[in-house]
C-alpha cells in the first residue's frame, strides 16, 4: 500500500496544546478515505524519529593526515641534471645532409667563379691580371700568348694606326717624317691606345666584381641555411635530452 504514495509522514496536532496523536499526511495523491476513525499507521514509517526512516549513505571523506614518501624518509629517484651548455647535435642526420649539400653547392660556385675569372683574364690577354687573381702559371701563359686577346688586338690597332694612318700619310705623301706634326700624331695615337686598354680593363674589372658578388651571395645563402639547420638540430637534441632526463 505504501508504494501507492509518493511520500508520507506525520504532522503535529493543531489547537495549541500538544494533545492527541500525530496525524498522517501524504504529499500526493490524497489517500482514499478510511471507513473507520482508526488512525492509519504507515507500515513502513511509524515513527518520524525512528532512524528506520532510512538515511542515504553520503560520501565519506578521509580526513586522516597522511605522510608523504619524503616525510617517511623514502628515497625518491633523482633525475640526472641536464648540461645545457654541452648539447651535442653534431651527429644529426638532417644537419649532415644540409652541410653536404651546402659544401657541394659552394664548391660548384667557387669552380664557376674561377672559370669565369680565367675566361676574362685570358680574353683580356693580360698576364698581370692573372697574377692578381692568382690563377696560376698556366693561365698566365695562355693570357700572354692569346693572339686574339683584347690587349693584343689593341696593340695591333696601334701599330696599324701609326704606320698607315700617321707615318705613311705624312712621310710618303707630305714628306713630314721628321716633322713635329708627325710626332704629335704618334703621341695622340699612343694616348688612344692607353685609353682603350683602360676601358677594356675597367669592363673586365666590373665583370669580376659581379662574379665576386654572386659568389658571396651564394655563400651567404648556404651559410644561412646551415645556421637554420644547426638551430633545428639543437632543438631536436635538446628535446631528446629532456626526454631522456624525464623532464618532457
Amino acid at each position: 500500500m505504501s508504494s501507492y504514495y509518493y511520500s508520507s509522514g506525520y504532522t503535529k496536532p493543531s489547537g495549541g496544546a500538544s494533545k492527541g496523536p500525530y496525524q498522517p499526511y501524504y504529499s500526493y495523491p490524497k489517500p482514499p478515505a478510511f471507513p473507520s476513525s482508526t488512525i492509519y499507521t504507515d507500515p513502513v514509517v511509524s515513527n518520524p524519529n525512528d532512524p528506520g526512516l532510512g538515511t542515504l549513505a553520503g560520501t565519506v571523506y578521509d580526513t586522516t593526515p597522511h605522510q608523504t614518501g619524503q616525510q617517511l624518509g623514502v628515497m625518491q629517484p633523482s633525475k640526472p641534471p641536464i648540461d645545457f651548455s654541452n648539447i651535442d647535435y653534431s651527429n644529426d642526420p638532417i644537419l649532415a645532409r644540409v652541410k653536404a649539400l651546402a659544401e657541394e653547392a659552394m664548391g660548384q660556385a667557387n669552380a664557376d667563379a674561377r672559370a669565369n675569372r680565367v675566361r676574362l683574364a685570358i680574353g683580356l690577354g693580360d698576364p698581370e691580371l692573372v697574377d692578381q687573381l692568382k690563377l696560376g702559371g698556366d693561365v698566365r701563359k695562355q693570357a700572354a700568348e692569346n693572339t686574339f686577346g683584347t690587349f693584343q688586338e689593341l696593340s695591333r690597332q696601334l701599330d696599324r694606326r701609326n704606320v698607315f694612318d700617321i707615318t705613311g700619310q705624312m712621310s710618303d705623301k707630305q714628306n713630314l717624317f721628321y716633322s713635329t706634326a708627325r710626332q704629335r700624331a704618334l703621341g695622340l695615337s699612343g694616348e688612344q691606345y692607353l685609353r682603350d686598354k683602360s676601358q677594356a680593363t675597367n669592363a673586365v674589372q666590373s665583370q669580376l666584381a659581379q662574379i665576386s658578388q654572386q659568389l658571396a651571395a651564394a655563400k651567404m645563402q648556404w651559410q644561412s641555411q646551415i645556421i637554420g639547420a644547426e638551430q633545428d638540430a639543437y632543438a631536436r637534441a635538446l628535446q631528446q635530452a629532456l626526454y631522456a632526463a624525464g623532464a618532457s
